[in-house]
């Protein structure tokens, strides 16, 4: 699994809430999605609401980055429970 070797950065200096992914250099399968972006996850707020969303995008098989966006203001990394994921 790529997730447990790599670590996370700032990924844009415009103030978005975007990660890149820093690989450690161990050897891993690479993914086959053919498209960079192969997942996208919508972000609720505790009333259920629709406040945003995250992107996954992937670079030569790898993880590369990862989007945070919102539909209003400043989105923090949100919990897990409150993503749902769509391929």
């Amino acid at each position: 699994m790529q997730a447990k070797h790599v670590t996370a950065q700032r990924g844009c200096d415009c103030g978005c809430g975007t990660i890149e992914f820093v690989p450690d250099g161990t050897r891993v399968a690479r993914s086959e999605a053919a498209d960079p972006i192969p997942v996208v996850g919508i972000v609720r707020d505790p009333n259920g609401d629709e406040v945003g969303g995250l992107i996954l995008f992937v670079r030569d098989g790898r993880m590369h980055s990862l989007e945070i966006y919102s539909h209003t203001g400043p989105l923090p990394l949100p919990l897990a429970e409150q993503v749902t994921w769509r391929a």
